[in-house]
């Protein structure tokens, strides 16, 4: 089946005001990023791309990113509703802490080496229907992916998360 390119949706996951690059200090002021449909419209998530970029040269699975270190608290990709209920932890709720963890669960993972300016960067392309099915989230009943991150993640230039799927036709 051809979806329609207006059914498309692929963005990134935000703040809530805008702000896309997860590369603050969340230690300091815990944020949480989010990705969800408006009220009357469903969406079908395929893949969730997690790109992460610094300046420290080679990634080694003991760390997150290459900040030198693993995350002291890591963070969860959950889906919950407007009520704060967890209706689902996508990464069995067992935080992700450094690349070899996120790459465990996710599984295709692509070392795209320095960039411009200097920055390696890695992409981590999370499938969801290989991992079993597509996530189906209600915007009536304001379901959406949440990331709560807790760490300082300033050490990064670039952390993103792009979410890829489609509105569901009625």
């Amino acid at each position: 089946m051809i979806r329609k390119v207006e059914n498309r949706i692929s963005d990134f996951m935000s703040d809530g005001a805008g702000v896309v690059n997860a590369n603050g200090d969340y230690a300091t002021t815990p944020t949480t990023f989010i990705f969800g449909p408006p009220e009357g419209e469903i969406w079908i998530v395929e893949r969730m791309i997690i790109h992460i970029g610094d300046l420290g040269g080679a990634y080694s699975a003991s760390e997150y990113g290459n900040l030198g270190i693993a995350l002291p608290n890591g963070y969860n990709i959950e889906v919950r509703n407007t009520d704060d209920e967890l209706l689902a932890c996508l990464n069995g709720c067992k935080p992700f802490t450094n690349n070899g963890n996120v790459g465990a669960v996710c599984y295709d993972v692509a070392n795209i080496g320095a960039g411009a300016g200097g920055a390696d960067a890695i992409n981590i392309r999370w499938t969801f229907a290989k991992a079993g099915s597509p996530l189906r989230l209600i915007g009536d009943e304001m379901q959406e992916i949440r990331i709560l991150f807790t760490d300082d993640l300033s050490g990064l230039t670039e952390h993103t998360f792009f979410v890829d799927g489609y509105r569901e036709e009625p």
